[in-house]
């Protein structure tokens, strides 16, 4: 999986490319988080339109990222989430835990 970052406003946007599976990252979303709040960043949107699998694996990290993210006083929003991501989401549960959005534009405004 690649990742790569972009402000918007005050949000940074991080655009993934890939499968969220062990074995195909190259660069970890957790270690992304963990340097972007270092910097200051609270405002945080997942663009998933590159992201056409994931696993438990995936599942975990962005757990991960959302609880260090939360306890930072930050906020975790979601963009473009694929027909498989979205079936995971809804039998794991996760659909209720994030805000998701298809539009780039409105997901920004919600912050």
């Amino acid at each position: 999986m690649r990742i790569t970052v972009r402000t918007e406003n005050d949000v940074a946007v991080i655009d993934l490319d890939g499968d969220m599976m062990p074995g195909y990252s190259s660069e970890h979303l957790g270690d992304k988080v963990t340097e972007l709040l270092k910097d200051g960043r609270r405002n945080f949107l997942l663009n998933f339109g590159g992201i056409g699998v994931i696993d438990s694996s995936g599942i975990g990290e962005l757990v991960r990222s959302y609880t260090s993210i939360r306890r930072s006083g930050g906020n975790l929003k979601l963009l473009k989430l694929s027909g498989f991501v979205q079936r995971v989401f809804s039998i794991t549960g996760l659909i209720t835990v994030f805000d998701i959005y298809d539009d780039e534009k409105t997901a920004l405004s919600s912050f």
